[in-house]
């Protein structure tokens, strides 16, 4: 087991670092550069700077950092984000009845935890994920295109509580969503329906002001993920206008694309299947005549063994029936008449067995030679 190094007090490492070279410190601390420069700067530690030993050696002067207070290291606070400055809300495009409908509806709306206002249980309206404040806004952008899509054959419909832009049986899907911000000392939020089980709860962030319309394709079970997304930046939404009016127009010519896309995978798809099918089959059959031949084989093989055994009790009865020809038994014991016919009869059936034998054998060799024919199995 490797041992941890015997590190000295942090300001016992101070005077180390700054008497002498880090190569020699961490050798006679028995440590790597590394482990000696991370233990520094665990314990804000200050090292000499790059050049300083040159420098000292040269005889120039040089200035000794001194050991902070504070054994923990201060953290870079991040610079403080100035508030983006929403464009002013522009009147002139006068709202559609949708607009002034989802106006209404989110007009006495509560807030949620993120800051954003729920949306209404009844009623059609457009689908946004803002602010109080940001929500003039995001509708006006809704107005702005529903004036932009006027002429084409592209419409802002709502259903089941999804904005859509569709045309004909085609459709994708927006939404206006506020980008939020963590805040501390957020007021409660009171439940919209009181009761013992249902207390107050932190409201965790604030809206920003910037704004997103968020497109997404249709897919298998519904809507998938966010496939286009146009932000606030540099250049505000209002000023993006016409690339999402392109982008809106160009729903049919893309969802002819996408069925033409879908179309061919899945007749790849069901060729792979039927690949695959007839791959099955193959194997199958190949198994089958794998079986079959080996059946055969072990019918022939146990056929073999058959016809031995007949030949056994061939030659046993041919030896016994000599046997009793040589007096083995007297005929008189059994009756002379009766004695003649038995063995006229026993005679009859060994010279009967070799005949069967020849039949048996001839079918079976016939099935031999069609094994020898079988072509190899792949």
């Amino acid at each position: 087991m490797r041992r941890s190094a015997a590190w000295p007090t942090r300001e016992a490492l101070y005077e180390l670092v700054w008497a002498r070279p880090s190569e020699q410190v961490a050798a006679e601390l028995g440590v790597s550069g590394v482990a000696l420069a991370k233990r520094c700067a665990a314990l804000n530690v200050p090292k000499p700077p790059r050049g300083y030993w040159a420098k000292r050696a040269a005889g120039q002067k040089v200035k000794k950092l001194p050991l902070p207070v504070s054994s923990r290291p201060k953290k870079k606070s991040a610079a403080p984000r100035a508030p983006y400055a929403a464009p002013p809300v522009n009147s002139e495009v006068p709202w559609p009845s949708l607009v002034q409908a989802t106006d209404r509806g989110y007009r006495d709306a509560p807030v949620d935890v993120w800051g954003r206002l729920e949306r209404p249980g009844r009623g059609q309206v457009l689908d946004v994920m803002v602010s109080r404040e940001a929500l003039p806004r995001a509708l006006q952008l809704y107005a702005l295109i529903m004036h932009g899509l006027k002429r084409s054959p592209v419409a802002l419909v709502t259903e089941r509580g999804r904005t859509l832009a569709r045309a004909g049986q085609d459709e994708i899907r927006l939404r206006i969503k506020e980008q939020v911000q963590a805040r501390d000392g957020l007021p409660l939020l009171e439940p919209k329906y009181a009761s013992p089980w249902n207390a107050p709860r932190p409201q965790k962030a604030v809206g920003t002001g910037r704004l997103q319309l968020l497109v997404s394709v249709p897919w298998q079970y519904g809507f998938g993920d966010y496939a286009v997304q146009f932000r606030d930046g540099k250049v505000p939404l209002e000023e993006q206008l016409e690339s999402m009016l392109v982008y809106l127009q160009g729903v049919p010519l893309r969802a002819a694309e996408e069925r033409e896309v879908r179309r061919q995978q899945e007749e790849a798809r069901l060729a792979e299947q039927r690949r695959r099918e007839e791959e099955q089959a193959r194997l199958a059959a190949l198994q089958a005549e794998r079986e079959r031949r080996r059946q055969e084989t072990s019918a022939c093989r146990e056929s073999l063994h058959d016809l031995a055994r007949q030949w056994e009790d061939t030659e046993r009865l041919r030896a016994y029936l000599a046997a009793l020809d040589r007096g083995l038994l007297e005929s008189e014991s059994v009756g002379s008449e009766a004695y003649r016919e038995w063995r006229l009869w026993a005679g009859q059936q060994l010279e009967e067995a070799p005949r069967r034998q020849v039949a048996q054998i001839r079918s079976w060799a016939t099935r031999v030679q069609e094994m020898t024919r079988w072509e190899p199995m792949k």
